[in-house]
């Protein structure tokens, strides 16, 4: 079935008209598709996505939006302008929502792991943390794909928390203040764990 036909029907008109002005079938078919395991079907990957959205846009409204005014006037209290470090932790927040995924990228069954290796436990941290940059580092044959027999390592409570501490780290190193960097890593440990939660991991 077009992955285009199977989302009009589901009625997502708005992913719809992106799609089909991306040729998003024939980019599937021929690219993303081939890096991902056969049972990440189309199908299944855009109802976990509505799913996860869905579970995100409930989070903004009952947590994240109460904490985003809670960051503002903490800052205000503490002599901290936070107003573009506030907007920056909501983005990492939706990033981190869907970033427990990136584990597709390591099973032994995809497209990547049949050209790679097994991965060294820092490896694979790696890709969790700085996958965008895993990537990009694959697509210009700079490093070799690796693969993890472990079921889905990223969806776990070890996971969570090394990325937690990682986003505390990296706070610390673009804010140089305590404050900035427990926000940073509060938002973003909440979008990982909002993932968790639709997945029932926690």
């Amino acid at each position: 079935m077009s992955i285009i036909k199977y989302i009009a029907e589901s009625n997502h008109f708005l992913i719809v008209f992106c799609l089909e002005n991306m040729s998003f079938d024939e980019l599937y078919h021929k690219k993303i598709g081939k890096l991902l395991p056969k049972h990440a079907r189309p199908e299944k990957i855009i109802e976990e996505v509505s799913e996860h959205l869905s579970s995100y846009k409930q989070m903004i409204f009952y947590v994240l939006g109460p904490l985003l005014f809670f960051y503002f006037g903490m800052g205000i209290f503490v002599g901290e302008y936070s107003g573009g470090a506030a907007l920056f932790a909501l983005f990492i927040s939706f990033y981190s929502s869907f970033l427990p995924e990136a584990d597709l990228m390591l099973t032994p069954k995809g497209f990547l792991a049949r050209r790679g290796r097994v991965a060294k436990p820092y490896e694979k941290y790696f890709i969790l943390f700085f996958a965008p940059f895993y990537l990009y580092l694959i697509a210009t044959k700079k490093m070799r794909p690796v693969f993890s027999n472990e079921y889905k390592p990223f969806h776990r409570l070890r996971a969570f928390f090394l990325y937690a501490f990682f986003l505390f780290v990296l706070g610390l190193i673009l804010y140089a203040s305590l404050f900035k960097a427990f926000f940073f890593m509060l938002f973003g440990a909440i979008g990982y764990a909002t993932h968790l939660v639709v997945d029932k991991v926690i």
